[in-house]
């Protein structure tokens, strides 16, 4: 029988010296999910990302990505990841669109030449999120919402099976981040596993259908309608975290 649990975290604790970052943080992610990790800033909810990712290793608990360590390789490629804007690729690099969406080959390809099925993956990866015609831009010459796209087509080129993105509407306009959005529920409803950061709290809420609210603890994981039951958020939606 498959496993259907992608990610998995049981009684993690982190902190960066004497101070904690999240304390006793237990939840699971099934294929299939969407779910939107939300919390005050400082909650800690970037860091439980990179613990999931296997960036950061936990003080105490256990992590599992696909039933095995997150810093495996085996697992690494099966991970697209969206960074905050700005904080992976220096917009004054040569890098043009299409060789950032390309090195999502490179876990599958290695050292050999890319195939004729790896740059296939790569243009329909472009294709998929609407930016075939920038393939010759340089990654510094894109408006934010550009950037974002590219990164997400990098991850589909990988094949990736999860889809994880630390607050990728930060600095893109209302336009950019509803277009975002489809995109992310179009790729949602053809399967793909999705853990997405947001401080835009009433946007995230109409999209995702599971909810982990972070504060230090785990305040609340379940599904979304239950989330917007609970009295603390009535006030919170207008304004976000």
């Amino acid at each position: 029988m498959v496993n259907d649990v992608i990610l998995s975290l049981d009684d993690v604790s982190f902190g960066y010296g004497d101070e904690p970052v999240v304390e006793e943080i237990t939840f699971s992610v099934e294929r299939g999910t969407f779910l939107g990790l939300v919390g005050p800033n400082g909650s800690g909810k970037s860091t439980v990302l990179k613990l999931a990712l296997g960036l950061l290793t936990p003080e105490d608990g256990e992590i599992s990505l696909f039933g095995e360590h997150p810093s495996s390789d085996d697992v690494r490629s099966r991970v697209g990841y969206v960074p905050q804007r700005g904080s992976e690729i220096d917009r004054r690099m040569p890098i043009t669109v299409e060789e950032v969406v390309t090195l999502g080959r490179v876990p599958t390809a290695g050292l050999r030449p890319l195939r004729r099925n790896d740059r296939e993956r790569v243009n329909q990866a472009l294709r998929r999120v609407g930016i075939e015609s920038l393939n010759d831009r340089r990654m510094g010459s894109l408006s934010g919402g550009q950037r974002q796209r590219a990164l997400v087509a990098r991850a589909l080129a990988a094949d990736a099976e999860l889809l994880v993105l630390d607050e990728p509407t930060v600095g893109i306009d209302a336009n950019a981040r509803s277009s975002l959005y489809d995109l992310l529920d179009s790729l949602h409803h053809d399967g793909m596993t999705i853990v997405l950061i947001d401080h835009d709290l009433g946007t995230l809420v109409e999209h995702v259908d599971m909810i982990a609210q972070l504060n230090r603890h785990l305040e609340f994981f379940g599904p979304r309608d239950a989330f917007l039951e609970e009295l603390s958020v009535v006030g919170q939606l207008a304004g976000g975290w």
